[in-house]
């Protein structure tokens, strides 16, 4: 009898145990998919004992998670020839508190590392200027670069004058992103392409291909992005969650068609006698990038409007940064009681991954899940539906 007593609080123990474990996963999940996905740009060094991430300008060391299905680690070892040999990278991630135990509880902070942007050894690095420009491309074999600005679009061949045509905005379609310029002296059509790049004599790897055409001329190489940060103007400055939690947002739910949160919060009476309110939350699905292609960080976020009924709204709403402040430019409704999972932005279209309702679903519990592009063209944000995507079986 004591045997079966025993043997039944062991079992019980180790179940208990096992939810625990299950709880502390399922929590560190939902703390990185709340936190919102930025760039990063420093040194990196990976190893047995170190995998360290130190950011550009900062004295904080950040323990580093790789969720980038091994490309980080894969890169890295092409790239080094000795141990613990510091990289310089440009990474998307999250940023979150150190492991509570192991190698990675002396550092400050975790970064949690989803895409790997750029990795190289021959670069100036944190020392290389990133401002002042939306792309930047070169090849090898005639040595070459083309600069795209909003001063221009100025071309240069080693031992060749160089050749300057007026800024044109870019065409953005799926993963590629197209500059064209003509004047009486020639034509410019640079072509950015979203994809894996190896520059042919440093072995950099950059997170974009580019095919310039000069006057019929092609050339080929690797482009990369200009970093938004960076460019000093403070009207450039990217917007802050502090900005977003109260700002003022067009809403058909409001009966002045618009709102001013306050701490991430709007709530308006019904009516002037009813004890039934408008609630707008501000969700902590947010994304941060450019959506207009002026060089300032916008942002996209995700307001969940209860007009005090039986349904709970979902709105994606883009704002934008306007001389260095948040400005609601469009917004697009997702649903009823849908499920957000993950807002983002990339080639100047928002991504969002969510769950919403088959025919067959209660109201309670959509099981459908989708990915939705959205693009803004002018003070619409507009659904891009050959590019929608439903995740799971077909």
């Amino acid at each position: 009898m004591r045997t079966n007593v025993s043997n039944y609080l062991l079992f019980a123990g180790f179940l208990m145990q096992l939810v625990a474990c299950q709880a502390a996963g399922q929590q560190t999940l939902t703390d990185e998919s709340e936190r919102s996905i930025r760039e990063f740009r420093g040194h990196l060094v990976l190893g047995h004992e170190v995998r360290s991430f130190n950011p550009c300008g900062s004295g904080q060391e950040n323990w580093v998670l790789d969720r980038t299905g091994g490309d980080l680690w894969d890169v890295y070892r092409k790239l080094t020839n000795q141990p613990y040999q510091p990289i310089y990278v440009e990474v998307r991630g999250l940023v979150g508190p150190p492991p509570r135990d192991g190698f990675g509880a002396e550092y400050d902070n975790q970064l949690t590392i989803m895409e790997l942007r750029r990795a190289g050894v021959e670069t100036r690095g944190c020392e290389e200027d990133f401002g002042g420009f939306e792309f930047r491309a070169s090849g090898n074999e005639p040595f070459w670069n083309v600069i795209v600005s909003k001063d221009g679009m100025v071309f240069s061949e080693l031992g060749k004058p160089r050749i300057t045509l007026p800024y044109a905005p870019p065409r953005i379609s799926a993963d590629k992103t197209i500059y064209s310029s003509q004047t009486k002296e020639g034509s410019l059509l640079v072509t950015i392409d979203e994809s894996r790049c190896i520059d042919s004599m440093s072995g950099e790897h950059f997170s974009f291909a580019a095919k310039v055409v000069l006057n019929g001329r092609v050339y080929a190489g690797c482009a990369r992005e200009g970093w938004r940060e960076s460019l000093g103007d403070a009207a450039n400055q990217p917007l802050t969650i502090n900005e977003l939690k109260s700002g003022e947002y067009g809403s058909e739910w409001s009966a002045k068609g618009k709102i001013k949160l306050s701490d991430g919060i709007y709530k308006e009476k019904i009516a002037p006698d009813s004890a039934t309110e408008l609630v707008v939350k501000l969700s902590d699905r947010i994304a941060f990038g450019d959506l207009n292609v002026d060089g300032a960080e916008d942002a996209a976020v995700i307001l969940i409007s209860d007009p005090g009924g039986s349904g709970t709204f979902y709105d994606l709403a883009a704002v934008i940064s306007s001389n260095g402040r948040a400005k609601h430019a469009a917004s697009a409704f997702l649903g009823d009681r849908v499920k957000v999972e993950e807002v983002d932005i990339s080639s100047g279209k928002i991504l969002v991954k969510m769950v919403i309702h088959k025919r067959t679903d209660p109201m309670c519990c959509p099981s459908l899940k989708v990915e939705q592009d959205y693009a803004l063209r002018g003070d619409e944000l507009v659904r891009q539906p050959l590019e929608m995507k439903a995740s799971g079986r077909r």
